[in-house]
């Protein structure tokens, strides 16, 4: 919880991000399993987050998935 009721959600990386809509898509599930009653996207950024795996032939490699952070405040059913 940022305060005010707000939270940050990222997306997390799970392999199956190719896209950016992917992991938008992603971060508002969660925000919904946050907030069942609704909310409002206070801010939203985009971005490429990267992971180191090792490989026995390279030694290593580093893969990119794109990522997405947004803020949401839970919103009341009226």
């Amino acid at each position: 919880m940022v305060g005010d009721g707000s939270y940050m959600i990222r997306s997390a990386p799970d392999g199956e991000q190719r896209s950016e809509a992917l992991a938008m898509q992603a971060a508002q599930r969660r925000a919904r399993e946050v907030c069942p009653d609704g909310y409002e996207v206070l801010d939203s950024k985009t971005g490429i987050a990267q992971s180191t795996e090792r490989v026995a032939v390279f030694g290593r490699r580093v893969n990119e998935t794109p990522e997405v952070t947004i803020t949401v405040r839970c919103t009341a059913t009226r």
